[in-house]
């Protein structure tokens, strides 16, 4: 959204469309998506963090069968 405000054009039609229903619902889509998107990213650093623990033990780690991801 910063580098669209950045934007003499697209700050204008921005202006323009916050005057319309549809600027509405188009904010909230954009909430929704970013807190979808922030939540993801939270589970997946937990993810990341579960693995780097996993890791610290050298040898169970090399233990574990090698997965394939195609």
């Amino acid at each position: 959204m910063k580098y669209v405000w950045s934007s003499d054009i697209h700050r204008e039609r921005i202006r323009h469309e916050s005057s319309t229903e549809n600027f509405v619902r188009f904010i909230n889509l954009l909430l929704n998506d970013t807190t979808f998107l922030l939540d993801e990213s939270l589970s997946k650093l937990a993810e990341i963090h579960s693995v780097q623990e996993k890791m610290k033990d050298e040898a169970a780690w090399n233990a574990l069968p090698e997965v394939r991801i195609l």
